[in-house]
């Protein structure tokens, strides 16, 4: 099938550029939120170059990606609009530098520390990596 065809059936210009995003390896994966209310809802597209892209939900029209940060654990954190929200990673709760978007030295030591005592793994199984009730899947 001649892909430009594809392309040309769809006719909403924002889905038709996502499609073509996915099929030339721009879209590397999708992130979904994995609360109740959500159901593993996709929220974000992520791009090859490490860009995060809400995605607007196709049945009510509502982007539901409120933010997102790289966690100083190294892994993606994620907030929804339905409450779901990973941004913070466990050794970093709690640290007032790091809650405030304005961190000291002695807060980032502070989180060293506790991941030092603590690590975290989350481990990625067939395209799949849960990571505090979102699930980031690689598209194949």
């Amino acid at each position: 099938m001649d892909i430009t065809k594809l392309l040309n059936n769809i006719k909403d210009p924002g889905q038709r550029m996502q499609i073509q995003n996915i099929l030339t390896g721009n879209i590397v994966k999708v992130v979904r939120c994995m609360s109740k209310s959500c159901n593993g809802r996709i929220v974000a597209n992520v791009y090859a170059s490490g860009k995060i892209e809400p995605v607007f939900d196709e049945e009510d029209g509502k982007m539901y990606l409120r933010a997102s940060r790289n966690r100083l654990d190294g892994y993606l954190g994620f907030q929804c609009w339905c409450g779901n929200d990973s941004r913070l990673c466990d050794a970093e709760i709690g640290v007032s530098g790091i809650e405030n978007n304005a961190p000291q030295k002695s807060d980032l030591e502070t989180v060293w520390n506790r991941l030092q005592k603590r690590p975290v793994n989350y481990p990625e199984r067939d395209g799949k990596q849960d990571i505090d009730n979102f699930r980031i899947e690689t598209i194949k």
